[in-house]
């Protein structure tokens, strides 16, 4: 049970933080993407400009272009080798390795490199997104501040994951998601308390994202048609070519990967070979350069031609594989997203071909295949339904998303173990777990589990006597009065203990019995867990509530572990159809 001053701390002071870290995780978001837009226009236009470019096509450096990449590639590997290596990937899967394994602790250097990193391999032309650095910098800011302060290892993964989510509503504007997404991917608990901090996280930075840019989506779009039930097959197919979509790219991501790690001369090695690539990718096609937020603009609003989707669907993923998969810094969620919307895009316009009836569907595909491939991805469902619901404030909208998203998110199930966050993770032998549930021994009484299985003992015994207690039984022996009160218990150990102690093998069973706290059959199994934790008990007597108590039963860590193996068995166990249960007795 939660004391008063824990109730403070979960209620008062952990939000109060949260509230700063929506107003750190806002002001970091705001001051990278003017970073990125300074280095862009810097680098490509030779201006001075903190406005975002539209796109990077109309640049004046011609063939000079294949140059830029290998500039920021030389820098981000001074700063791996000498700074931290922890800025290189996307930034999602160090926050969830500093959760799970070093309790939520982050360098402070992260806090500075990893942005100033993303900031140079987006600026320079990496085709990547600056969410995954901020999320990563926002939860490096969170945990310094959780470890400036005095917290608890629980209290800093709650303000690291304020800090991730301050930082996705600060850049998107869709503060539901930037929860979900951190309870599905950061936090993998849904606590009340958790779930106070991190909406206090989102809500501040969004009213600060709303001051400073408007409280419109990064995404403006239009009036969307999302059709009537008629064209939900078309989601379903949708979510189907998403779901391999995301596998397949998964897989090729770390088969890249790993084809990098054989490079030479790490990290510059492999980080100016991934830029050479994307040098020459983005001299054909510079559209796929830079962050592509107005290729998303306008994928979701239908305004490109059939060619330039393909382009944003092959040639951007080619992209993404090689510059990333070189280990540079930035974010996979907008590339990601302009792939999903491509791809939405291009399927609404093949159907459309075949069946006239589908025509003027692209927009509401593309949101859909948007959403969906980055979930299946990332096996973050429901994050990203509200993700794309958000975006377009439209509620006809949720239905084709929940197809779209769910059935790709099937697919990435069945025919995936790991997510593109969690797959480098579990080479390096960390397991993460997806399942958001009680734990068993909270669901689970000691009433349930004991044994009833008594002998009373009379004080007066002689200790000699209970030689056949020794073998595998019960766990004690009740030693009581002459009024049948229970005055302590003798475990096999204890009588083992006297048996073979000269100054003991004649006494009494009472003269040896030990007194144990006792338990009731309503006490929580992981309650008790704890006391026997803390005084290093081996057996409780289970005593009933009335007066006076009589003696119920037995309970151990061996009968709390069979309880739990039970429980699963029992929860997991196929049952029987209705149909041949009728006559069962209720």
């Amino acid at each position: 049970m939660i004391d008063m001053s824990q109730n403070t701390r979960h209620l008062v002071f952990i939000p109060a933080l949260a509230v700063i870290m929506g107003i750190l995780g806002a002001c970091t978001a705001f001051a990278l993407m003017r970073l990125i837009a300074i280095i862009s226009n810097l680098v490509f236009f030779q201006k001075l400009s903190t406005a975002l470019p539209l796109t990077l096509v109309h640049n004046s450096l011609g063939a000079g272009i294949i140059v830029v990449p290998i500039i920021g590639a030389i820098l981000i590997g001074i700063m791996a080798r000498y700074g931290s290596d922890k800025i290189c990937g996307h930034g999602i899967p160090e926050a969830m390795e500093a959760v799970w394994q070093k309790k939520s602790r982050i360098s402070p250097k992260v806090a500075i490199l990893k942005p100033l990193s993303a900031a140079i391999a987006i600026g320079t032309g990496g085709p990547f997104g600056a969410e995954g650095p901020i999320i990563q910098t926002g939860s490096a800011l969170g945990s310094i501040l959780g470890q400036f302060l005095k917290v608890s290892p629980s209290e800093r993964k709650v303000l690291l994951a304020c800090g991730a989510v301050a930082g996705m509503a600060g850049i998107f504007g869709t503060p539901l998601a930037a929860v979900f997404f951190a309870l599905e991917l950061l936090v993998f608990e849904f606590k009340a308390t958790t779930i106070i901090s991190l909406t206090l996280a989102a809500a501040t930075s969004n009213i600060l994202r709303g001051t400073v840019m408007g409280f419109s989506p990064m995404f403006v779009i239009g009036k969307i048609d999302f059709g009537n039930i008629h064209i939900l097959p078309a989601y379903v197919l949708l979510g189907i070519i998403c779901g391999i979509t995301a596998v397949s790219f998964n897989r090729s991501f770390y088969f890249i990967e790993s084809l990098f790690d054989k490079v030479p001369w790490n990290p510059f090695g492999r980080l100016i070979l991934g830029a050479i690539g994307l040098g020459i990718i983005g001299y054909l096609y510079p559209v796929v350069l830079g962050v592509g937020y107005h290729s998303i603009t306008d994928l979701l609003n239908m305004r490109l031609a059939i060619h330039v989707v393909i382009i944003l669907l092959i040639i951007k993923s080619i992209a993404l594989l090689v510059s990333l998969g070189s280990g540079t810094s930035g974010g996979l969620l907008a590339p990601m997203f302009t792939m999903g919307a491509a791809l939405g895009s291009l399927l609404a316009l093949m159907l459309a071909h075949i069946w006239p009836e589908f025509a003027g569907y692209e927009g509401a595909m593309a949101l859909a295949g948007m959403g969906a491939l980055f979930a299946a991805s990332s096996r973050s469902t429901f994050a990203f339904i509200l993700f794309s619901f958000e975006i377009t404030q439209n509620y006809s909208s949720i239905l084709p998303l929940m197809i779209t998203t769910t059935f790709a998110s099937i697919i990435a199930w069945l025919f995936s173990k790991h997510s593109i966050m969690t797959e480098r993770l579990a080479q390096r032998g960390l397991t993460l777990h997806h399942v958001y549930e009680v734990d068993i021994f909270r669901r689970i009484t000691v009433g349930e589990a004991m044994t009833n299985h008594i002998s009373l003992i009379n004080q007066h015994t002689p200790i000699v006597e209970l030689k056949h207690c020794l073998e595998p039984g019960e766990p004690a022996q009740a030693i009581v009065n002459d009024e049948g009160k229970l005055i302590g218990i003798l475990t096999p150990a204890n009588i083992a203990q006297g048996l073979l102690d000269p100054a003991s093998v004649n006494k009494t069973c009472g003269e040896l019995a030990k007194q144990v706290p006792i338990t009731h059959p309503d006490e929580i199994i992981q309650d008790l867990l704890e006391r026997t934790h803390k005084k290093n008990i081996d057996v409780y007597p289970v005593m009933s509530k009335t007066h006076p108590p009589k003696l119920l039963g037995w309970i151990n860590r061996e009968r709390m572990l069979e309880a739990k193996i039970q429980f699963e068995k029992t929860e997991n166990e196929v049952e029987p159809a209705m149909l041949f249960r009728f006559n069962e007795r209720p």
